[in-house]
C-alpha cells in the first residue's frame, strides 16, 4: 500500500496519476476487507485449535476491545499474541494513512470509502499491553523481544501525533504511559 502511494505521488498530474490513485484506493479497500476477514475468521483457525477452542476464542475476539485481548491471547502462546500485535499495527498504518490519501487524491462518488474507526486508541493500547508479556523474564526470549519492536514502533509513531493526542482519548494516554515505561521494570498490570 505504501509503495503504491509512493508511485502515485511520483506520477505527474494527469490520467496516469488518477489511475494509480484509483488503484491505490481500491487496494486499501481490499486490505481493509482482508483485515476484517482475518480478524473474524482466520485468526482463530490455527491448526492447533480444536473447533471448540476456535469458536470460544472467536466469541471473545468479537466482543472484546483490542486492549482487552492480550490477557486472553497470551494463553495461546507469545507468537499468537505477536500475530495480533502485527494485525493491530497494520490497521494503524491503514487507518492513519487513508485520510491523507483521500485528502490528496479524493475518491470518486462510485468508490467505497474506508472510514477510520475510533479504535486507533484501542489498537495502540492493545500493542502496549501486549509488550508487558514479552518482557517477562523467561517468557518471550530475544527473538520475540526484537520482533515486538515492529508493532511498538508503529504505535509510537501514532502516539507521537500531537493532534491525535489532543483529542483526549484515555486509551492513547495509557498506551503512551506504558510504552514510555518499557524497560524500567514498571509493569504494574502484570506481577
Amino acid at each position: 500500500m505504501l509503495e503504491a502511494w509512493d508511485a502515485v505521488r511520483a506520477a505527474l498530474p494527469g490520467s496516469v496519476m488518477e489511475k494509480r490513485a484509483s488503484s491505490l484506493r481500491r487496494r486499501c479497500h481490499d486490505i481493509s476487507k482482508s483485515f476484517d476477514r482475518w480478524h473474524h475468521d482466520l485468526s482463530t483457525s490455527c491448526a492447533s485449535f480444536t473447533q471448540e477452542v476456535a469458536n470460544m476464542l472467536r466469541a471473545q475476539v468479537s466482543c472484546l476491545d483490542p486492549e482487552e485481548l492480550p490477557d486472553t491471547l497470551i494463553q495461546y502462546g507469545p507468537w499468537y499474541l505477536f500475530a495480533w500485535m502485527m494485525h493491530w499495527a497494520m490497521r494503524l498504518v491503514l487507518h492513519r494513512t487513508m485520510p491523507q490519501i483521500y485528502l490528496q487524491y479524493p475518491p470518486g462518488s462510485e468508490e467505497s470509502i474506508i472510514t477510520a474507526p475510533d479504535t486507533v486508541g484501542s489498537y495502540c493500547l492493545g500493542i502496549a499491553r501486549s509488550v508487558e508479556y514479552f518482557l517477562r523474564p523467561g517468557h518471550g526470549g530475544l527473538m520475540l523481544e526484537l520482533a515486538m519492536r515492529i508493532p511498538v514502533s508503529f504505535a509510537q509513531k501514532v502516539l507521537s501525533d500531537p493532534d491525535l493526542m489532543q483529542n483526549g482519548d484515555p486509551k492513547l494516554h495509557e498506551a503512551r504511559a506504558i510504552l514510555e515505561n518499557v524497560g524500567m521494570g514498571a509493569t504494574a498490570r502484570i506481577g
